[in-house]
């Protein structure tokens, strides 16, 4: 309970604790299993992070756990570390593409964790851990900023290793199924969950995680479902591939050169697509500037005190190696981006931090390149784990 300057009490409201009631009644297909992992990371909340009370009362906090396509079949699932303007400050996301709809015994259809639920139990606690060391626990998170990627340092792997998980490498991949007796093999076998018959038999590689290949090891190994597009010049075949999929009228400067026009690449998806000659054709229509970006540049133009041609979102995207194209298409396409924006827009128009100088300018600037690199940084890498 909190007090309001009126004197009058406040009741606290608990966002996590309403978004788990709401998962575990509404009707939806994740019902039953946001019920179950919830149940599961109660245990290992009181268990592993939070059994003992910390001298500065500082708390791992309870996650929220979500179940949805991460559009990458090599992603099993990710953490989030943010406090959002719910208040939530963790998430788990679970990819759903690696679930099966399969019938009960009593014909209900379910979903199930194609890797079996012993080692779905090793992901909730994997991605936990990385909460545990983001939020301060650890004493050598995760930086982004680092020139090597190091989700999973020595720290974490361990704190990993002394509750029973076996990850290996820089991608932290369980090459084995957790030590038998461990922390985490007791807690999943007191809640009905054991490993796979045949788990601690087969012989593994130091590269694959173990419950994919004992999934995969007699049957045709799937499909990757890769978020870039690929696009070919049609004259020389050069192939790349880039995060979106309507045109970015990349030019090839090569067959430009020979041919004495310019050249677009074309995506390569079976249809017939048009090769503008000039990308300034006048009779082409102007491209419309997201509503969020041209308040951005607004407020960037009344607040800088130089003149800068390129001090606004367009441009400083650009240095940091993003093109309006995709910078437009994020927009529509890309939810958090479009939040994190509108976050900033608002940071700009109500920050009581202002200092009316050249400092100002410097700040927003950088703020927008952060959000712009983060958003980068989660299009083009993925944690495998």
């Amino acid at each position: 309970m909190t007090m309001s300057k009126e004197g009058k009490l406040i009741e606290k409201f608990d966002a996590t604790e309403a978004i788990r009631k709401h998962e575990e009644t509404a009707n939806w297909e994740f019902k039953d299993e946001a019920k179950f992992w919830y149940g599961i990371s109660q245990e290992m909340d009181k268990r592993f992070f939070n059994g003992l009370l910390y001298p500065d009362g500082k708390k791992v906090p309870p996650p929220v756990i979500a179940f949805e396509d991460l559009r990458n079949k090599n992603t099993i699932a990710q953490y989030d570390l943010f406090p959002d303007e719910y208040g939530i400050i963790g998430k788990i996301t679970f990819n759903s593409a690696h679930y099966e709809d399969k019938v009960d015994e009593n014909g209900k259809l379910i979903k199930v964790w194609e890797r079996g639920r012993y080692s779905q139990g090793e992901t909730m606690l994997h991605e936990y851990l990385h909460l545990w060391q983001q939020i301060g626990r650890g004493k050598d998170p995760y930086k982004w900023e680092r020139h090597k990627r190091e989700t999973h340092n020595k720290e974490w792997t361990e704190k990993a290793k002394s509750l029973g998980l076996n990850p290996e490498g820089a991608a932290g991949v369980h090459t084995k199924p957790a030590t038998p007796g461990s922390p985490l093999d007791i807690l999943l076998k007191e809640q009905g969950i054991y490993p796979p018959e045949g788990a601690y038999d087969t012989a593994y590689d130091n590269k694959t995680n173990w419950a994919y290949y004992l999934v995969y090891k007699d049957k045709e190994k799937p499909k990757g479902r890769s978020t870039l597009h690929k696009w070919v010049c049609p004259d020389c075949g050069l192939a790349v591939r880039i995060g979106i999929g309507s045109d970015p009228h990349l030019v090839h400067d090569v067959c430009s050169e020979i041919k004495g026009e310019k050249v677009f690449l074309v995506n390569n998806d079976g249809l017939k697509h048009t090769i503008y000659e000039s990308a300034s054709d006048p009779e082409k229509p102007k491209r419309d500037t997201p509503p969020i970006i041209d308040e951005i540049n607004e407020h960037l133009k009344e607040s800088s005190l130089a003149d800068l041609e390129d001090f606004t979102v367009e441009g400083i995207a650009a240095k940091t190696g993003i093109n309006m194209k995709i910078l437009y298409e994020w927009v529509r396409s890309d939810k958090e981006f479009t939040t994190a924006l509108e976050r900033l827009r608002d940071a700009q128009k109500n920050d009581p931090f202002k200092t009316g100088t050249e400092e100002d300018t410097f700040v927003n600037a950088m703020m927008i390149a952060l959000v712009v690199m983060e958003t980068k940084e989660r299009h083009y890498k993925s944690d495998n784990m």
